[in-house]
């Protein structure tokens, strides 16, 4: 915090450094065998999730640890696998009524500690 990068600069170092380990472990992967092929081609929406998760999820992480209290930081960051539910419809899931009622409950955990932390003594 004090005299550090910017959170998006260190996101862009963070990707940076993931891309110079990761890329050049492309060359050893198997190729994939021919057979059935789908009938959609998910590719795309697999890598535009990918780079916009990755890129704007640790953009966005990096933010809140430099501007936020460290406990509303982290609570807010445990809500991602809340914020994915709505796209789960996208990949054919339909989350119960136990994941709405465990969503809801989160939601409400995440406002009440975000709530608490104006108040005086807090």
């Amino acid at each position: 915090l004090a005299g550090g990068p910017e959170p998006l600069q260190a996101a862009t170092l963070r990707l940076a450094a993931a891309a110079l380990v990761m890329l050049p472990l492309l060359a050893g992967l198997p190729r994939a065998a021919q057979g059935p092929r789908p009938a959609v081609r998910r590719w795309p929406v697999a890598l535009a999730a990918t780079l916009l998760g990755t890129s704007a999820g640790i953009a966005l992480q990096q933010t809140a640890l430099a501007g936020l209290p460290g406990g509303l930081a982290v609570a807010l960051l445990s809500t991602a696998p809340v914020m994915a539910l709505p796209l789960a419809a996208l990949e054919g899931d339909r989350p119960g009524w136990r994941g709405g009622l465990a969503a809801a409950a989160a939601l409400a955990g995440v406002s009440l500690v975000a709530g608490l932390v104006g108040l005086p003594g807090a």
